[in-house]
């Protein structure tokens, strides 16, 4: 019955048409037969969600991009322009920053779906405390906010879980096989030594390599400085539209040179509609690495 539970368990993990809410209750049979109270916890806040005071994991965390709205003189309106988030208060920096996924898998799994584009939307008092701090030309105010979240990001952090519970049974076997694959209960594997594979394993080091982990050495060889053609060939070779590279070319003529190094308005906004597609799943990466690429090869141009 122990061996089956394991193995069973294993297998559910690996099989994608288990879905991970269902190997979940499965892995809280497990903690009650190892008697592991840490490992029961963290199941049950994976099931249910994280409430309280309980710590989020840093899986469970990704890093953030904003976009805003802006309205203007005379009914003038901008719409999904990149925030900056540097001079933003303290009170406000976190949460534009970081995304987080409290929610267990079953509604995380729910979000999953083609085509559902996500958002999460800035608070009001927020929007307020930033206001003065995302300053832009020409008597605009930000009206509006949002956090673009792809189906890439929430299928990454449900990833994270399975492969961490995997990682945990895999080392469990083989640290104990006489116990795991026999008759002999499982609760005689010291719970100390539970808690150190399951720490391990679940909270120890399982970094994840974004796909733009070698992007400066990339765009330093093939975007040089004040070169127009070497920028829009970089994004060419991304599958950005033609179209959307003519617009570029004229938000970078319109903002002229940037001697404080920031991008323009018009850079600024064109960023921020690249970001959309990126979250609409239009490029087959996720938006922070589409926000890497993109950013890391402007500021090659303009040499910051």
């Amino acid at each position: 019955m122990k061996k089956n539970l394991v193995e069973e368990l294993k297998n559910d993990i690996v099989n994608e048409k288990v879905s991970l809410a269902t190997a979940l209750r499965k892995a809280k049979l497990l903690a009650f037969e190892l008697k592991s109270d840490e490992f029961r916890k963290w199941v049950d806040s994976e099931l249910s969600g994280y409430r309280g005071d309980v710590e989020l994991p840093k899986y469970r965390k990704i890093h953030a991009q904003n976009l805003g709205t802006f309205s203007g003189p005379f009914g003038a309106r901008i719409e999904n322009m990149m925030l900056p988030t540097y001079n933003l208060p303290d009170t406000i920096k976190e949460f534009a920053n970081e995304l987080v996924f409290p929610e267990g898998v079953k509604e995380l799994e729910s979000l999953t779906k083609p085509g559902k584009t996500l958002q999460r939307k800035w608070p009001a008092e927020a929007i307020m405390l930033a206001r003065e701090h995302i300053p832009i030309s020409g008597g605009y105010v930000l009206v509006d906010a949002s956090q673009p979240i792809t189906n890439q990001s929430v299928v990454g952090i449900l990833d994270a879980v399975r492969n961490r519970l995997l990682d945990f049974l895999l080392d469990l076997q083989s640290a104990f096989p006489q116990v795991v694959q026999s008759s002999e209960s499982l609760s005689d594997i010291p719970n100390e030594k539970i808690s150190k594979i399951f720490n391990l394993n679940v909270y120890g080091n399982h970094a994840v390599l974004a796909a733009g982990d070698n992007l400066t050495q990339k765009v330093r060889v093939n975007v040089i400085q004040n070169d127009i053609e070497t920028l829009l060939q970089y994004f060419r070779n991304l599958n950005i539209p033609e179209p959307d590279l003519v617009e570029l070319n004229k938000s970078i003529e319109t903002d002229g040179k940037r001697e404080d190094r920031q991008f323009g308005d018009k850079v600024k906004e064109w960023l921020g509609k690249m970001l959309v597609k990126a979250s609409e799943g239009t490029w087959n990466i996720s938006i922070q690495t589409a926000a890497a690429m993109l950013t890391s090869a402007l500021q090659h141009y303009y040499g910051f």
